[in-house]
Order: structure tokens, then sequence, then C-alpha cells
């Protein structure tokens, strides 16, 4: 372990929009192996307003199947299509890494 870089962000997919009037903003994390080494997860944060927030996670067996999942759950709780969500969304930003100028 040493001292290897800590990330500072883990989000991958943001996106923030109006639906029904309403701003919403949406994060999807990077994917990453569970403490186990055994499985994937990916998390998911929605936020509606000031009020209500949403988060969640969805496990899998290889990283590009919990992004597609995610990717599909988020959509779904907005009622769009993936294309939607990720036509105005910032996608792939770089990892900053704690330590690291930039």
């Amino acid at each position: 372990m040493g001292n290897r870089p800590v990330p500072t962000t883990t989000e991958l997919v943001t996106h923030e929009m109006l639906v029904d009037g309403l701003a919403v903003s949406v994060v999807i994390e990077r994917p990453e192996v569970d403490h186990g080494g055994c499985s994937w997860r990916c998390r998911i944060r929605v936020a509606r307003g000031d009020a209500r927030r949403e988060q969640s996670q969805v496990v899998g067996i290889s990283s590009q199947e919990v992004l597609d999942q995610a990717l599909d759950l988020a959509a779904e709780r907005l009622g769009i299509s993936r294309a939607d969500l990720l036509a105005g969304a910032s996608v792939g930003a770089p990892l900053r890494m704690a330590g690291r100028s930039k």
C-alpha cells in the first residue's frame, strides 16, 4: 500500500438538468473493486432540488457491468433515456489524486 495515491474524487459521470421544472443533479462514481476483491460496485447519487437526496449502489462481476447498471438505474430513476442522461453530462473527468499538483 505504501505511497499509493488516494483519490480525492470518484465522480465519473456528472449531470445537472431540469426535470419537470426541478433542478436535478446526478453523479455516477467510478466503479471500484470491493474490499474482498471478488466483485465490483458503482455508486449513484441523485439530488432533486434542495430537499430530496437518493443514493444507490449496484454490484456485479466487472467494472463494465456495474457501470452499465448504474447508467440504466440513473436514467430509469429520472424517467429519461441513457442517451439523454449522457447528452449533457461531464464524462470521464480526470481522476485527481491527493498530494499531487494539478
